[in-house]
């Protein structure tokens, strides 16, 4: 089975500080299939740390992609059509775009 992660798990798996990070970093030093990242939850992810931790995390975490397992993939035509569905429909429950396009690749 193949993992697909968000902004959300990975920022709080780096960031020590996250609220969420005591139970995020134990789930993914526990995943051993593929993970699966979206592109937009790079750019995501990048964005958060860049905000949050800084130019020199932010170069780490370009450091680490260059030699990570992870498996990257973009969205394709059909994708952003269907998360400009998901926007639509669930426009009450405050999905933003790169959540919209990881459910899109999910389905």
């Amino acid at each position: 089975m193949a993992f697909m992660m968000d902004a959300g798990f990975w920022y709080a798996s780096i960031d020590s500080s996250d609220h969420h990070y005591l139970e995020v970093a134990p789930v993914a030093d526990s995943i051993h299939e593929t993970i699966v990242v979206p592109i937009p939850v790079i750019t995501e992810t990048a964005y958060l740390i860049l905000k949050n931790l800084g130019v020199d995390r932010l170069a780490a975490f370009s450091d680490r992609l260059a030699v990570s397992l992870l498996t990257f993939e973009g969205p394709v035509a059909s994708d952003y059509a269907r998360a400009a569905e998901i926007l639509r429909k669930y426009n009450d429950a405050n999905i933003d775009f790169v959540d919209a396009c990881i459910v899109a690749m999910a389905e």
